[in-house]
């Protein structure tokens, strides 16, 4: 479990770099924008769709590293009320449903890149970008925030394990 674990982690580690290469593709996709604007006079449209396809990429890249650094919204003013015990349970009642929701996203995303894929599609405007190479992106970010959810859950399903025995032996 640990190496399964570990690779992971270094697979959410690299869709973070992933999403940091998106960033500056934004900066210098905008850069680019402002520049023939100011200096031509003269825009390209479809670089709005692309900072909007990006902005997609970096989001959803950077998911399953948020989940592995637990990096994520908690509502710690009820759960810090609570027993240790009930905590854990809160916790991994959260995680079921969280990995109950990510994985449809994960299946609808990867229909819809699938399906952008086999008939083209692009953005609107001149020219059209394809979007399933960022639909693409956004799917496997789903799946990798699963694979990180099914870890924390199986790690947390120890934890308990673990936590019977010694109440067991003692």
């Amino acid at each position: 479990m640990e190496k399964v674990a570990a690779m992971i982690g270094k697979m959410s580690f690299g869709m973070l770099l992933i999403a940091r290469v998106f960033v500056v593709g934004i900066l210098v996709t905008i850069l680019f924008d402002v520049a023939t604007r100011i200096f031509f006079n003269f825009g390209i449209g479809a670089l709005y769709h692309l900072v909007e396809l990006l902005i997609a990429c970096v989001v959803f890249s950077g998911l399953a590293y948020s989940q592995m650094l637990r990096e994520h919204i908690d509502v710690k003013l009820i759960v810090q009320r609570l027993s240790p015990s009930w905590q854990h349970i809160m916790d991994m009642i959260v995680l079921f449903l969280s990995l109950i929701t990510c994985s449809t996203l994960a299946y609808g995303s990867w229909v819809s890149a699938v399906g952008a894929y086999r008939i083209g599609d692009v953005t609107s405007g001149e020219p059209g970008i394809l979007t399933w190479p960022a639909k693409t992106i956004m799917a496997a970010g789903f799946t990798l925030w699963c694979f990180e959810l099914i870890k924390q859950i199986i790690m947390g399903l120890k934890r308990c394990d673990s936590a019977q025995l010694k109440k067991a032996n003692h």
